[in-house]
């Protein structure tokens, strides 16, 4: 379907079922630059379009337009998002690994209707690196493995997720 996606590609099944579902597009017909950065408002919009939610009303977000802004809208009516102020939701910025963690999670615990837990502490290599607000979603995220380090055993939470990794984590989201 995308020509920068070979069969062989880590994340193509991740990436071919998703787009097939029309949950996720590439950034034109035939690519889909699976290295790129998926922002802040993309990732939302991939939750919002999984769990096929609507918005109700408006939000109090003044940066937030367009196509964006009725999935954003739909994931902060049901808790899932909030802004990074009370006005601003910053729907271009680069999402980062710990912050595609929260949302993921806040996500599930929608879907399921259950509060989770983290169970035990994780061993990742850069522990330390991670947030104190979003370590216990980047541990459940781990549990579920939704999420996985690299081969170093690092999470890398402040690297900006990618594509591909957004691909992956929404294809394991809609199938739990």
């Amino acid at each position: 379907m995308f020509k920068d996606v070979s069969a062989d590609y880590w994340a193509y099944e991740y990436i071919q079922d998703l787009a097939g579902k029309g949950i996720i597009s590439g950034v034109s017909e035939e690519m889909f630059d699976p290295k790129g950065s998926v922002t802040r408002g993309q990732f939302i919009a991939l939750i919002s379009r999984s769990l096929n939610l609507k918005a109700a009303k408006s939000i109090p977000f003044t940066d937030v337009e367009g196509g964006l802004a009725t999935d954003i809208a739909a994931a902060y009516e049901s808790g899932i998002v909030s802004g990074t102020s009370a006005t601003t939701f910053e729907p271009n910025k680069k999402i980062t690994r710990e912050e595609m963690a929260a949302m993921l999670i806040r996500a599930y615990e929608f879907k399921t209707g259950t509060a989770l837990q983290a169970g035990k502490e994780i061993n990742y290599q850069d522990k330390h690196k991670i947030s104190p607000v979003f370590k216990e979603y980047v541990q459940i995220a781990a549990e579920l493995e939704f999420m996985i380090g690299d081969k170093l055993n690092r999470f890398n939470p402040k690297n900006n997720a990618t594509r591909a990794e957004a691909a992956r984590v929404i294809y394991l989201f809609h199938k739990k």
